[in-house]
């Protein structure tokens, strides 16, 4: 997981491990921005953030 202040290069590290790491192994970039979600629940983000794996990762 990457954290931190706004505008430091969260995403460009993540997209840059995108394109290095093998299409097919034990890592998988994905991408949340908790911005603006600060009214939510633990339990909401926490959702959100199991959603975005298994559509990224294609499971049911």
């Amino acid at each position: 997981m990457l954290y931190g202040q706004r505008r430091i290069g969260k995403t460009s590290v993540l997209q840059e491990l995108e394109a290095r790491l093998p299409k097919e192994g034990a890592y998988y970039p994905i991408f949340f921005d908790l911005q603006d979600k600060a009214e939510w629940s633990l339990g909401r983000v926490l959702r959100e953030i199991a959603h975005h794996i298994s559509r990224f990762l294609k499971l049911p």
